[in-house]
C-alpha cells in the first residue's frame, strides 16, 4: 500500500468543517432537548423557529452577497 495524505486544506475542511458541524448541531439539539425537559416548551420552539430562521437567512444573505462579489 502506498502511504497517501490529505492535503492541508482537504484535512482542514473535514477537521473544522464536518467535524465542527456534528458538535454544532449536537449542542443545538441539547439545548433544543434541555429546554423542553425542563417545561420551558415557549422558549424550546422560539429557539428553535428563530435559529432556523435566521439559518434560513444567513444562507439566502450569503448567496446574495456571491452574487454580488462575482459580478
Amino acid at each position: 500500500f502506498s502511504e497517501q495524505k490529505l492535503s492541508d486544506t482537504l484535512y482542514k475542511g473535514i477537521g473544522i468543517g464536518f467535524c465542527g458541524g456534528f458538535t454544532t448541531f449536537s449542542a443545538f439539539s441539547f439545548e433544543s432537548y434541555s429546554l423542553w425537559k425542563n417545561h420551558h416548551i415557549v422558549e424550546a420552539f422560539l429557539y428553535t423557529s428563530s435559529s432556523f430562521i435566521v439559518g434560513l437567512a444567513a444562507i439566502t444573505a450569503g448567496i446574495l452577497l456571491g452574487g454580488l462579489l462575482r459580478k
